[in-house]
């Protein structure tokens, strides 16, 4: 409907019944190739958004677990952001900077402890602000980094399919684990709300990791830190060894 109403050139209102990701407000449109492979499409912002807190609370808990994995996400697709501009292969938008940082900072700092109306709430406003931080910035680099290739490379190469938003959540980890950095808050956060990002429970087995982490800086036309990176099989046998005991 996003797409058909940005080809149309008409207004679209968007009335949400989950929040499995930040495509409730974003500029973007994924739709399935004739190879039932995904495939993002440029579209525009909704015109109006209405969303009922006590409905997304009915829908399926797996879906809002989704949600605050894709919105976890933003973590290294800012610093991947920061990493490209540095190296003068991307622009920043400080705007859309600010718009992504806040979005993570609502959500890491909540005071809720599990899933409820008001944490639904913080969510929603969460996935909103990253959906107008891609607008802003004219793509989605705000909130799309090399956790969200390495998704990309399960949507293609994996033999099974799982929540978008998990997969970037995974992708996150992986991605600190690959450069040293610090992951056990991002972790912490996870398990207090339920999101299980394991990879041996999602049926990723550990050649589908090695090859999609390999090939994940091929996906899109996207510079980040795995454009200068190529890590060895090995290592990456060693990182999801490590997801499989602490996830």
């Amino acid at each position: 409907c996003k797409y058909a109403a940005y080809i149309s050139k008409i207004p679209f209102l968007s009335i949400p019944t989950t929040l499995a990701n930040d495509g409730i407000a974003s500029p973007v449109a994924v739709l399935k190739r004739t190879d039932d492979k995904p495939k993002s499409l440029s579209a525009k912002v909704p015109s109006m958004l209405l969303l009922d807190t006590e409905v997304i609370e009915k829908s399926p808990l797996a879906l809002t677990r989704a949600g605050i994995g894709d919105t976890i996400s933003n973590y290294t697709a800012l610093i991947d952001w920061r990493f490209a501009c540095e190296r003068d292969k991307d622009e920043m938008n400080g705007y859309a900077y600010l718009m992504s940082q806040s979005a993570l900072d609502a959500l890491l700092k909540t005071q809720y402890e599990e899933i409820c109306p008001a944490f639904i709430e913080v969510l929603a406003n969460a996935l909103v602000l990253s959906g107008i931080a891609m607008d802003f910035a004219g793509s989605s680099r705000p909130v799309s980094g090399a956790e969200h290739l390495f998704s990309h490379a399960l949507d293609y190469y994996a033999p099974v399919s799982n929540l978008h938003g998990i997969q970037v959540a995974l992708g996150t980890i992986a991605i600190l684990m690959l450069f040293g950095e610090d992951y056990t808050h991002l972790v912490e956060y996870l398990h207090r709300f339920g999101v299980d990002v394991n990879p041996s429970h999602l049926g990723i087995d550990k050649d589908t990791f090695v090859l999609c982490m390999q090939n994940a800086s091929s996906m899109r036309p996207r510079y980040t830190r795995l454009s200068e990176v190529h890590p060895e099989k090995q290592q990456l046998e060693y990182i999801y060894d490590r997801l499989t005991d602490i996830l």
